[in-house]
């Protein structure tokens, strides 16, 4: 491995990973790009306060280019971990590109079988239902696992009566999980 770096087969155990982490104390260099730090000014700070208020010590190295853009080098090098923007254009193939051991956009180098067998199922599904139970399915897998860190935000807004409860807004579309729905009929109705 590279001088002062170790690494640490810990077959997905995340106690197993946090003791290898904190026994060496070894900076965690995150690389953030330099467009987003200059749309996010003070992101790498933020970044550094907030992981070493858990015990990593942070070394912010300024990225050239997004590492998900298109053009972007196919893996990263001389980061341990690092943030990128990127917008889900709706389609599983954009979730494929990023998170499939053969996709175009897997700088991480993300290569999981399960991962693959879940997006190459979704592609491959008989039905609509037989899809959206692949991608939950992944949904559940990438929570366990955490190879990726998803933080996102809907860049729209929009509006509902304060009478229905429950409504969740899945990232990527609106009103995909309609089970969860209520309605409260207003006071002195029947």
């Amino acid at each position: 491995g590279e001088a002062g770096r170790e690494r640490a087969d810990t077959d997905g155990d995340a106690a197993a990973a946090a003791q290898f982490l904190y026994s060496r104390r070894v900076p965690m260099r995150v690389g953030i790009p330099v467009d987003l730090e200059a749309r996010a000014p003070g992101l790498g700070a933020l970044m550094t306060s907030l992981m070493g208020e858990v015990g990593f010590d942070v070394i912010v190295v300024p990225l050239a280019q997004n590492p998900l853009a298109a053009g972007a080098p196919p893996t990263l090098e001389g980061v341990d971990m690092a943030v990128a923007t990127w917008r889900i254009d709706g389609t599983a193939d954009s979730v494929r590109e990023l998170m499939h051991s053969q996709g175009t956009r897997n700088p991480s180098g993300i290569s999981d079988p399960k991962i693959d067998t879940l997006l190459d199922r979704e592609l491959h599904a008989a039905d609509a239902d037989e899809a959206y139970e692949s991608m939950h399915e992944l949904h559940r897998l990438v929570d366990t696992q955490l190879p990726l860190l998803p933080l996102w935000s809907l860049g729209t807004r929009s509006a509902w009566n304060t009478r229905l409860s429950n409504v969740i807004i899945s990232p990527g579309a609106y009103w995909q999980e309609l089970d969860s729905w209520s309605y409260a009929a207003p006071p002195g109705a029947p």
